[in-house]
């Protein structure tokens, strides 16, 4: 009887311990989880800011390329398809533009015509997503991850068509950005340490990484399900 009522005192001392410890336990473990969600939201907080202010800054850069182009569209050099004017008019542009890898002008059958950079040769663009974008809707149009032919630099080229008094569309003029010069503006965004930035196209493919952009731009996003997230 002894040893029963002194195992029975035992067990009730265990139970009485842990019922003091157990809403300690609970609230600690409450707190931490707390800690956790609090520290998450600041991140996703700090991440939609960043992602909020590089994207300004790159909704600003479409819109200079915009205005760009719909001038360029409309320069008597281009629309009377005078090469010699223009390829000194786009040439001088381009020493203006440091954010430009090329300044052009693709004719209707898709071959370079004008180009504020030398060409040896024939070059045809008439494959590019730009040049075909910018005729079907007759407007301003972003093309996607590219490997200049005249350049020989990776690119992102915009376009806008040039339209006759008919209406027709006989060129589009065309200005290919500058990836590199697009990492460095990445590289002033003020990212915290540790902070990795990256820029893709429609179609998944790295146009900006910070840092390591060269071993990234090119290259297809790996976070498969982040890039379906984004595209959807």
């Amino acid at each position: 009887m002894a040893r029963l009522s002194f195992a029975s005192l035992r067990v009730r001392l265990l139970l009485l311990v842990l019922l003091a410890v157990i809403p300690a336990l609970g609230l600690t473990l409450y707190t931490n989880l707390e800690d956790r969600q609090l520290r998450k939201a600041r991140v996703q907080e700090q991440a939609l800011r960043l992602s909020r202010l590089v994207s300004a800054d790159h909704e600003r850069l479409i819109e200079d390329a915009r205005q760009l182009l719909v001038t360029l569209a409309r320069l008597p050099a281009v629309r009377e398809r005078n090469r010699v004017a223009c390829n000194r008019l786009f040439a001088d542009l381009l020493t203006q533009h440091s954010s430009y890898a090329n300044l052009g002008v693709i004719d209707a059958d898709g071959n370079v015509f004008c180009s504020a950079l030398p060409m040896t040769g024939r070059v045809y663009a008439g494959d590019r997503a730009y040049f075909r974008r910018a005729r079907e809707t007759r407007d301003f149009a972003i093309g996607e991850y590219q490997v200049g032919r005249i350049t020989g630099k990776a690119t992102v080229n915009f376009g806008h068509p040039v339209l006759d008094d008919a209406g027709h569309v006989p060129a589009v003029v065309f200005a290919a950005l500058d990836l590199a010069w697009l990492n460095e503006l990445a590289g002033q965004a003020g990212l915290p340490p540790g902070s990795l930035l990256t820029v893709i196209d429609r179609q998944g493919t790295i146009l900006s990484r910070y840092p390591d952009q060269a071993k990234w731009v090119g290259r297809p996003v790996p976070e498969s399900l982040v890039l379906k997230a984004i595209l959807a």
